[in-house]
């Protein structure tokens, strides 16, 4: 698996270095996945000193069109009280919040940075190209054979949990905030 916890560490790391303070997070229900990744950015925001705003959670979903209606939500009811950025659970989520803000006439990365989660082959593609996590799916496809294998071969081994490092891949979605 992906190290979901890490990864949204450094991606709000990221955004923190960029001189942002306040980061919304785009979630989807709760699951793992979800509950990993707001906790990466979570610890980031409190090495920063930095409180999360409950204010600033918002559930969309991980498809691109609930994660744009949820955003046009939080645009349409905060116009005056917005984050500076914005972390999505995962890219599609975050190509629908481009969508939503460019459709408010907040741009990006100028008024909102945005970041994605697992760089699927659109996120190079948006406009503007977004910031993302990218996961290794070559590498953990590999290993979960590897260890599919070993387990047929020795079926008494201790069950193994591989967790991946992901990369951050800085792309034109994020930026210092141009304002807050």
């Amino acid at each position: 698996i992906p190290d979901n916890f890490d990864g949204a560490y450094r991606a709000a790391k990221h955004l923190l270095g960029l001189g942002h303070r306040r980061i919304a997070f785009l979630a989807a229900k709760a699951d793992p996945v979800v509950e990993a990744r707001h906790g990466g950015l979570l610890k980031a925001m409190e090495e920063a000193g930095l409180p999360f705003q409950r204010k600033d959670y918002i559930e969309g979903g991980y498809a691109s069109e609930p994660a744009a209606l949820a955003i046009g939500r939080y645009l349409h009811a905060r116009r005056k009280d917005l984050a500076t950025a914005v972390m999505a659970i995962n890219d599609e989520a975050a190509i629908g919040a481009l969508n939503a803000v460019r459709t408010h006439g907040v741009k990006v990365p100028e008024d909102m940075s945005v970041v994605g989660f697992d760089d699927i082959v659109w996120a190079a593609h948006t406009h503007p190209p977004l910031t993302t996590l990218h996961i290794p799916r070559r590498e953990m496809g590999r290993l979960a054979a590897q260890t599919l294998l070993n387990q047929v071969e020795f079926p008494r081994s201790t069950p193994v949990r591989l967790v991946l490092q992901t990369d951050l891949i800085v792309r034109k979605s994020t930026s210092k905030p141009f304002r807050g």
